[in-house]
Order: structure tokens, then C-alpha cells, then sequence
């Protein structure tokens, strides 16, 4: 016979989740997340521009909590071969997408020196300008 001490026990386990991951599977998601998002950069670096892989990269970096450093990355990056168009183009789609429109306008400016046949270097300098 069931009490009802008993089935008050099984309603309040039955209620709670089973969580059941262990830390491995955690590093192993967390890998993966890494690995994702290094394939969305690779998007990005071949076609700087906004779309999905942008803000699945972003996403990811903000969720981890590393914006500010994968930021300054690229600044860094931009900054040692300040020859590289796109690695300006990148550090202000990523500035631009932060809200960081002075940081934005001035990495555009100079990717659209750099990257002379592409259009989108100005026209995300202007949305930037049209936001401030």
C-alpha cells in the first residue's frame, strides 16, 4: 500500500529535472560551440560583410564573454599589417555591430582606401555616420 508520504516524494522527484550531463559533455559542447564559431569567422574572413555568420560569431563571443578580447585581436591584427583591407573591414563590422560607430567609422575609412573596388566599406561608413 502507497502512503501518502510516498506520494508526495514521487510528485516532488518526478517534478525535478533530470540533468544527467556531466562535465565532459559540457567541454565537448563547448568545443564544438568553438569550432562553429572559428567556421562562421572563416565565412567572414573570405566575404566581410553582415549576415548570419557575422552575428552567429559575435553571438558566440558575447555569450562567452569574450567580445572585448576577440575585439582587440582584431585591432591588433588590423593595426600590425596595416595593409590588410580586410582585416579593417572585419574590425569595423564587428565595432559596428557592438554600436561602437566611432571605432566602426574610422576602421571603414580605412578599408575603403584599401579595398578600393568594394562598395560596402562606404556604405557601412555611412550607415555608421547616419547613426550618430
Amino acid at each position: 500500500m502507497i502512503s501518502i508520504a510516498n506520494c508526495f516524494f514521487f510528485a516532488i522527484f518526478s517534478m525535478m529535472p533530470c540533468e544527467f550531463s556531466t562535465q565532459e559533455d559540457q567541454t565537448l559542447e563547448a568545443r564544438q560551440a568553438d569550432v562553429t564559431a572559428q567556421r562562421f569567422f572563416s565565412i567572414v574572413e573570405k566575404n566581410p560583410q553582415r549576415g548570419t555568420a557575422l552575428e552567429k560569431v559575435f553571438a558566440h563571443h558575447l555569450q562567452l564573454g569574450t567580445l572585448d578580447t576577440f575585439v582587440a585581436n582584431l585591432q591588433k591584427r588590423a593595426e600590425e599589417n596595416t595593409n590588410d583591407g580586410v582585416a579593417w573591414m572585419l574590425l569595423g563590422l564587428f565595432e559596428s555591430q557592438r554600436r561602437s560607430d566611432t571605432q566602426a567609422i574610422l576602421a571603414f575609412a580605412k578599408a575603403e582606401v584599401l579595398r578600393p573596388d568594394d562598395p560596402l566599406p562606404s556604405y557601412y561608413r555611412g550607415q555608421c555616420l547616419l547613426r550618430i
